[in-house]
């Protein structure tokens, strides 16, 4: 039995009135190549009432025939004049006893689904009311229509039309040929049952060449509403950001050539992109002022939709494209409340522009090519991964950086510890280069990041500066000439504060905060003058133990330029082991 007659013969079990019989016509598609919706139908001989016949069919995902046009009818007439049976057949009209318009007998008729009823069939004298007759059912042998009494045992005909990832494609087809799971065998798309993904588009890359950026961007539909905050931790959960449409050639070029799929519309509204009004900014006011970029790029471009920003209702501070109500869509903006659930808002644009390697292209393309590495799905080239050198070559000064996410909280002065302990120190940003390289080169991974009591991805890695009432210093003693503090910080002198980044989705600047209870981080940036190269942890855990051990045996033998041979003579062996064991415990 395959799958669609098995949930046929289980609907039965929820529709005692009707007895099916096994003569029921396979489900056909009126294709939109052959001038149709691209809507399915089915013929099912049984015997039973309107009501069962609409329960059975809604049990299968789909709902009793709605006629809306001459060329449906005739549709449905080729569909069902071969068919057994009494040669009547159920229709999706039905007569409304509460409609404005009801009289009897030709008024408040409705189709099931809410469609109009523009178009009728009704045989001659019908509808006619005789002995109480509100249901409408069609000739299978004539095709005319007439009403009927709803205990009157008939035949029936679903059709199935839904699209809940508004792909334009009705959803039963697309379970029936497994693109779309159904485990639950209600016959709507899991994915349309949860956030996650029906139809990402395609990832495309605005290619200098093309005068772009080189970034990748990506357009994603899920198959429920989401929030601003859901997309944009989605967006960093996968390497990038929401996007930013920092001028108006690319603010044009993310419409044109990635948004433009009526599948991330709805009801005129657009995708969410990750522009965020700063209320700690200094130019902070409702409802234009304070706006930046999750990217940290400067806000000098607006696209505002007429009206917009309006900050309605209050906590409009997010951004998406669409003018909202039943508009075309449009490459406008809207703000919009971070927790709104609209149904509406179902869709969002990723950015991806990271180059940790500093090698001038932008790594999402590198990971796509395997041109780079990422054995561990974070979206970071894993050459990049802790500890990172901030390479002479590109600008920087040849040290070493690791951002450290402790697993739990701990307090400035604690992870000042464990850097010195490991042979580094807070890392000391002491130009404006070297903190910008970290915040957006290295802080791009979110579990260097926790959220705070708002529900903001805020709280980032301490640094080494310090304040003990006096002025502010750097821990390594560099002169204290830069400083990146966001919007209120610091706070007053005269009590011993540290400093830690702030606000992954904005700028990423400095915060000071007391080493007291109720303030601590859950991660620290260390800066090494060297590579911290522990030769015996082959693990990378800075703990030397039998891990390592069973790291080193994996290797016995032979070995060319692997990490295992401690002590670099191309082979592993007792020699490479002893020196494993010398190093025994904590190795920083």
């Amino acid at each position: 039995m395959n799958l669609h007659n098995l949930f046929i013969l289980t609907s039965t079990l929820f529709s005692s009135s009707l007895v099916v019989a096994n003569t029921e016509s396979t489900p056909i598609q009126w294709s939109v190549e052959d001038g149709g919706n691209g809507h399915w139908y089915q013929l099912v001989n049984a015997d039973g009432s309107w009501a069962s016949a609409q329960q059975f069919a809604s049990n299968v995902g789909g709902h009793l025939v709605t006629i809306t046009s001459e060329n449906e009818r005739i549709f449905l007439f080729n569909l069902a004049k071969d068919a057994t049976g009494n040669g009547r057949c159920w229709i999706g009209l039905y007569q409304n006893f509460n409609s404005p318009d009801f009289s009897e007998p030709f008024g408040g008729w409705e189709w099931i689904t809410g469609e109009s009823v523009t178009y009728t069939y009704w045989s001659e004298g019908e509808p006619n009311n005789l002995g109480g007759e509100h249901f409408a059912e069609g000739s299978t042998a004539a095709g005319w229509w007439n009403d009927q009494n709803n205990d009157d045992p008939h035949n029936f005909c679903i059709e199935w039309s839904d699209d809940c990832n508004g792909d334009g494609i009705v959803d039963y087809g697309q379970i029936l040929n497994d693109e779309y799971s159904d485990e639950n065998g209600n016959w709507i798309p899991d994915c349309c049952e949860s956030a996650e993904v029906c139809d990402p588009g395609e990832v495309v890359q605005w290619t200098e060449a093309d005068g772009g950026n080189g970034h990748w961007y990506q357009a994603v539909y899920v198959g429920t509403y989401l929030t601003w905050s859901e997309a944009n931790e989605i967006a960093t959960e996968r390497g990038g950001y929401l996007a930013t449409p920092v001028t108006a050639n690319e603010n044009d070029w993310i419409f044109n050539n990635i948004t433009n799929h009526s599948s991330f519309w709805s009801c005129g509204y657009g995708p969410f992109i990750g522009g965020v009004q700063d209320v700690n900014a200094p130019d902070y006011s409702e409802p234009d002022g304070g706006w930046t970029w999750v990217s940290g790029e400067t806000w000098s471009y607006e696209n505002w939709t007429a009206g917009a920003p309006e900050n309605c209702c209050g906590g409009q501070q997010h951004l998406m494209y669409g003018v909202g109500q039943s508009d075309p869509p449009s490459n406008e903006w809207n703000d919009v409340n971070s927790t709104d659930t609209n149904n509406c808002f179902t869709s969002y644009v990723i950015e991806w522009s990271a180059d940790c390697n500093s090698d001038g292209i932008v790594d999402f393309g590198q990971l796509l090519n395997g041109e780079l590495q990422d054995d561990n799905n974070n979206f970071i080239p894993d050459q990049c991964e802790n500890p990172i050198q901030w390479n002479v070559e590109a600008g920087g000064n040849g040290h070493w950086y690791e951002c450290v996410p402790h697993g739990s909280e701990l307090s400035w002065s604690e992870a000042a510890e464990i850097a010195y302990t490991k042979g580094g120190y807070l890392a000391t940003l002491s130009t404006e280069a070297e903190n910008n390289w970290v915040r957006f080169g290295i802080l791009n991974n979110t579990s260097y990041w926790t959220y705070d009591v708002n529900g903001g991805l805020n709280e980032g890695p301490y640094i080494g500066a310090f304040n003990h009432g006096k002025t502010w210093q750097w821990v390594d003693g560099s002169e204290w000439t830069y400083s990146n503090w966001h919007a209120g910080n610091p706070g007053e002198e005269g009590y011993p504060a540290y400093a830690r980044f702030f606000n992954y989705s904005g700028s990423r600047a400095w915060q000071d905060n007391a080493d007291l209870p109720g303030e601590p981080s859950s991660s620290f940036l260390i800066e090494y003058d060297e590579y911290p190269f522990c030769i015996s942890d082959l693990n990378g855990d800075y703990i030397v133990d039998v891990n390592d051990i069973l790291i080193l045996l994996a290797w016995w033998g032979p070995c060319n330029d692997c990490d295992a041979d401690i002590d670099s003579n191309s082979q592993v062996n007792v020699d490479d082991l002893l020196i494993l064991i010398g190093d025994w415990g904590n190795c920083y």
